[in-house]
C-alpha cells in the first residue's frame, strides 16, 4: 500500500487557474466558486478540486432541495499522481460538507466528447442519471471552441458571468455546433434524498463499468505490490496543516 501522505487544503485563485491550464482538458478555471480545494502528495502541489454553484435549473427541487443546496463538482484538475482520484474527491467533499453543512446534493458531468464517461464518479459510488440535453457550442473563425454562455447571443456583446456583465464575441460571428448531452453524476448528502434518487437511479454506461472494473483490478495490482518510496514531508507543511482546516491522510 502506498505510503505517501495525502494532504487536502484550501488553495489561491492562481493555483487552481494554473492547475486548470496545465490538467484540465478544459484549459479554464471556474472565476466564482464555493470551493477551492488543493491537493498536495507529500510537499508537491498536485492539483485541485473546484466546487461552484450548482446548475441554474437543477431539476431536485421537486425534492425539497433548494438553489442554495445544491453545488458542482466543476473541477478535478490532477497532474500524475500516486492517490485514487475518487479518494481525493471523497475527501474533498468532506472538506466541502464541512464548510457549507446545509448543503444537501452535488452534481457533476461527464463528457463523452471528450471520452469521458464517469469513471471517477462509479468508483465513488455516486447516482447516475443520464444523459443531459444536447448543448450549443460555437466555433470560431481561428478553429477555436466557446460555450455558449462564454458567447453573447445578442447585438450588444455582452454576457452574464460570474456575478457581472462581460465583454465576450458575439455568436453571429461564430459557427453555431450541437454537442452531445453528458452524462450527469449525482452525490446525496442526506440519507433520505439518497434512498429516492437510488430509486431511480439508472445503470451505469456499459463502456465507463467496464473501464472501471479495469481500474479497479489496476489499483489492485498496484497495492499488492511493492510500496513506492515515502515522500519527504516538510515539517513546515505539517506546522501549516494544523492551522489550516484541511486533512492530512496517510493513503
Amino acid at each position: 500500500m502506498s505510503t505517501v501522505k495525502l494532504y487536502l487544503g484550501d488553495c489561491t485563485l492562481e493555483q487552481a487557474r494554473e492547475a486548470c491550464r496545465k490538467w484540465h482538458y478544459s484549459g479554464t478555471c471556474p472565476e466564482a466558486a464555493r470551493a477551492r480545494i488543493g491537493v498536495w502528495e507529500g510537499c508537491r502541489f498536485i492539483g485541485c478540486v473546484i466546487f461552484t454553484n450548482g446548475p441554474r435549473s437543477s431539476g431536485y427541487e421537486r425534492y425539497d432541495v433548494s438553489k442554495a443546496q445544491v453545488c458542482a463538482l466543476a473541477r478535478v484538475a490532477l497532474r500524475e499522481h500516486q492517490t485514487p482520484v475518487s479518494r481525493i474527491v471523497s475527501i474533498a467533499i468532506k472538506l466541502l460538507r464541512r464548510r457549507i453543512p446545509e448543503l444537501k446534493l452535488i452534481v457533476s458531468y461527464a463528457d463523452p466528447a471528450e471520452g469521458h464517461a464517469g469513471i471517477i464518479y462509479q468508483a465513488g459510488h455516486w447516482i447516475y442519471c443520464g444523459e443531459t440535453s444536447p448543448s450549443r457550442i460555437y466555433r470560431s473563425r481561428s478553429g477555436r471552441l466557446w460555450h455558449s454562455r462564454s458567447v453573447a447571443e445578442n447585438e450588444h456583446g455582452f454576457t452574464w458571468m460570474g456575478g457581472q456583465w462581460r465583454k465576450v464575441p458575439k455568436a453571429r460571428w461564430m459557427k453555431r455546433i450541437w454537442k452531445p448531452g453528458k452524462h450527469r453524476y449525482v452525490m446525496p448528502l442526506d440519507s433520505n434524498l439518497r434512498a429516492i434518487l437510488e430509486a431511480i437511479a439508472i445503470p451505469y454506461p456499459k463502456r465507463a463499468t467496464e473501464a472501471l472494473t479495469a481500474m479497479r483490478s489496476a489499483t489492485q495490482r498496484i497495492e499488492g505490490g511493492a510500496s513506492p518510496t515515502r515522500s519527504l514531508h516538510s515539517k513546515r507543511r505539517i506546522a501549516e496543516a494544523k492551522q489550516t482546516p484541511g486533512l492530512i491522510l496517510g493513503v
